[in-house]
């Protein structure tokens, strides 16, 4: 029911815009698991911030890039029942709203949320 944090934060490393990991708030309890985390990244005062939360329910996710204001964002809250991936669903810059490739599999999720965000600093 947990999340391997250091499998999570090898992973996330491996991408050379991040330049460290922090304000890591881990809350594991029997019935439910928070991970909330911010990567800083290299470019522009650019964040990432991941939260997942493991429930009865399941996962929860959320992966928001931001500088002064939010760029681009990835989750999982069910209030977009028409996107053909729902619940999964992609905000961009201008906050419309996508399918997403995501599918609740941190390790996946974490790679596919990553080169995005590469593709998106680097066009």
């Amino acid at each position: 029911m947990y999340i391997n944090i250091k499998k999570a934060f090898s992973v996330i490393e491996k991408f050379n815009l991040v330049i460290d990991i922090s304000d890591i708030i881990i809350d594991e309890i029997l019935e439910r698991a928070v991970y909330k985390f911010r990567c800083n990244l290299s470019k522009e005062n650019l964040k990432v911030d991941i939260r997942w939360i493991i429930s009865s329910k399941g996962l929860t996710y959320s992966y928001q890039l931001y500088s002064n204001k939010p760029l681009l964002r990835w989750d999982n809250a069910p209030h977009f029942p028409k996107i053909k991936t729902y619940p999964h669903h992609f905000h961009n810059e201008k906050n419309d709203v996508f399918e997403s490739d995501l599918k609740g599999e941190v390790f996946t999720d974490i790679k596919i949320v990553f080169t995005e965000i590469e593709k998106f600093i680097n066009p």
